[in-house]
């Protein structure tokens, strides 16, 4: 019965695609795949499509209610923290923050989570926490983003916002680090300028050699750098 079932999915994916895309019948398609989710809603390329077009129609509330039943069905504990990410997402988008908090947290505490949805629930929690003003967890969220977000560009604002606000709450170490990873990016300049001060109010020899290497590279002049480069192995010498 299940595997008769589950063959419903892909003409119903199908029909869906075809309202959607031919006959521009948004709100027919979601009908469709609300069906396959019924049926079978473990399939990534469902669950984007049906939410794609939720989104279009601002049917957050008909969405949530799919997601719920259909979590409850869901055994598969990969495929389970993907929904519960997507359920968070879509209550966020309700203005159920505190809900949607909790679902997305969830889903970063989750060892079985995958890394996309991991990246998706942080990205989603970042948005809450700057919307609320939460520093303290708007800073975990961006450490996630920071591990996980592929796009170079995404990455580098992920880990100037974290190095900003771990700055202004004191956390010398996620900051020193968050402007450190700054260093091979195009911010190196408000990086290297940042860590000026976080490095000399540091006691650590190597944090202050470093900071001399990374001036004597930036350098203009060749004997500036050279003497940039002895100090900061003088003190390696000594540390």
């Amino acid at each position: 019965e299940h595997t008769r079932g589950t063959k419903r999915v892909g003409p119903l994916l199908k029909l869906g695609a075809l309202k959607h895309d031919k006959l521009g019948d948004s709100a027919g398609a979601l009908q469709a795949l609300e069906q396959a989710m019924a049926v079978d809603p473990t399939g990534d390329e469902l669950r984007a499509r049906y939410l794609a077009i939720a989104a279009e129609l601002g049917a957050w509330v008909e969405a949530s209610k799919t997601l719920e039943r259909a979590l409850a069905t869901v055994k598969d504990p990969a495929v389970k923290a993907k929904l519960t990410g997507q359920l968070g997402e879509v209550l966020q988008r309700r203005g159920e923050t505190k809900r949607a908090t909790h679902l997305l947290s969830a889903v970063l505490a989750a060892p079985e989570a995958p890394a996309e949805a991991v990246l998706a629930a942080a990205h989603a929690l970042r948005a809450i926490h700057e919307a609320e003003g939460d520093t303290q967890a708007l800073c975990d969220a961006l450490e996630w983003i920071v591990e996980l977000e592929p796009d170079a560009a995404k990455r580098r604002d992920a880990d100037e916002r974290l190095a900003e606000l771990a700055a202004k709450l004191g956390d010398s170490s996620r900051a020193i680090a968050s402007y450190e990873r700054l260093l091979s990016t195009d911010a190196r300049a408000r990086a290297l300028e940042a860590l000026v001060p976080l490095y000399e109010a540091s006691a650590a020899p190597d944090k202050r050699a470093r900071l001399l290497e990374e001036q004597s590279r930036d350098a203009a002049d060749p004997t500036e750098a050279r003497t940039l480069m002895m100090n900061a192995a003088e003190l390696r010498e000594r540390s």
